[in-house]
């Protein structure tokens, strides 16, 4: 397990890197075609409740207007939750610089109904495994809520070929949504609602 451990530490500073480079050199030109991808893609989930996320510098966009409509990540000590808020300016940075939902101005997400989380990645294979920066805070919410369709949103060059190295808590993501594609990579049981 601790090979696991070595190996993803040197893959996530790999594609960080080739994450930043292209962030910095294609990121604006990408930006469009990852949103209209990402859109295709919710469009058949107008019944469940969507969860995005604010994009950190170098991370791929997941931005959908208006923001009112859709749930983003509060961290809560080691818990995420998510939160949809009131007006698109009901938004403050956490301790980690991530803008996050205001609690007073946002309603909490019923993670019991039908759910789509979108959530940013370092990289991702075609197995849905999805190496991210290591806090683990999805992974969490992942395995607690189960039956939710966790979809990872990255740009293209993030995509690895290679299988990517897991541990036994990682938990896999059911599609990839980049500039180029959109692919299912679960067929899950536990999405009976879709």
């Amino acid at each position: 397990m601790e090979t696991a451990h070595v190996e993803k530490s040197v893959l996530r500073q790999k594609f960080k890197d080739i994450r930043r480079k292209f962030a910095r050199d294609d990121g604006r030109l990408a930006a469009k075609p990852l949103s209209e991808n990402l859109k295709r893609f919710l469009r058949d989930f107008d019944d469940a409740q969507i969860c995005l996320y604010k994009a950190m510098p170098h991370e791929a966009p997941c931005k959908i207007e208006p923001v009112e409509n859709f749930y983003y990540p509060v961290l809560s000590g080691e818990t995420l939750q998510f939160r949809k808020p009131h007006r698109a300016s009901a938004f403050a940075p956490n301790a980690l610089k991530v803008y996050e939902p205001l609690a007073d101005e946002s309603e909490p997400l019923d993670p019991r109904k039908p759910t789509v989380v979108c959530c940013p990645a370092v990289a991702i294979d075609g197995s849905g495994v999805r190496l991210g920066l290591g806090k683990g805070y999805y992974d969490r919410f992942f395995s607690e809520h189960a039956h939710v369709l966790r979809v990872g949103v990255v740009f293209h060059v993030q995509f690895s070929n290679d299988p990517l190295p897991a541990e036994s808590w990682d938990q896999t993501l059911d599609w990839i949504v980049s500039e180029k594609m959109i692919l299912r990579t679960s067929t899950r049981s536990s999405q009976s609602w879709i």
